[in-house]
C-alpha cells in the first residue's frame, strides 16, 4: 500500500527477494523514509518519531528522543537524493561508529550552498550533528576517487 514493491510480479510475489525495511511516513508532511527491519527498537522508534513527528499531533505526545550529541560525527556515503529546495540531501552511509548504523536517510543541511554540484550517486565524505532531536549535515565534500 506504500508504493515499495518490484515491478516485476514474479519477484514481488517471492518473499525471499523482500528486502528487510520497514517504510513509514506522515501524510500531512508528506515526509516518507525507510529503516533497517532488524535495527535496535528503541532508535527504530526514535526515528520514526523524529522523521514524522508535526505539530498536529496532541501537544501532551512527545516524540522519543535520542541524547543530542556532543560533536558533530563523520561518515562516508552515497548521496541518493539532493533536494536544494527543501534544504536536504538522502545519503546511503555506512556505519558512523558511536552515533548512528548504517543506514540511507534523509538529513537537513546547515547550509543549501553547500549542496551546489552534488547529485545522486556521488560518494562523499560528510559531518553530521544530532541536535534538538533534529540530525544535520554540517559539510559534505565530494570523495576522491
Amino acid at each position: 500500500d506504500l508504493g515499495v514493491y518490484d515491478l516485476d510480479p514474479i519477484i514481488d510475489a517471492d518473499k525471499t527477494e523482500h528486502s528487510g525495511i520497514v517504510s513509514f511516513g506522515n501524510d500531512r508532511t508528506n515526509r516518507w523514509a525507510a529503516l533497517p527491519a532488524l535495527m535496535h527498537a528503541e532508535q527504530m522508534a526514535a526515528s520514526i518519531a523524529r522523521l514524522t513527528w508535526d505539530d498536529e499531533w496532541s501537544p501532551r505526545a512527545t516524540p522519543t528522543q535520542i541524547a543530542d550529541a556532543p560533536e558533530p560525527s563523520r561518515g562516508q556515503g552515497v548521496l541518493r537524493g539532493v533536494d536544494a529546495k527543501k534544504g536536504e540531501v538522502v545519503i546511503e552511509h555506512g556505519d558512523i561508529p558511536e552515533f548512528m548504523m548504517a543506514m540511507t536517510m534523509s538529513f537537513e543541511v546547515a547550509d543549501r550552498a553547500m549542496l551546489e554540484g552534488l547529485s545522486p550517486g556521488q560518494a562523499v565524505d560528510f559531518s553530521v550533528e544530532h541536535s534538538q532531536g533534529r540530525y544535520r549535515i554540517l559539510g559534505i565534500d565530494r570523495r576522491s576517487p
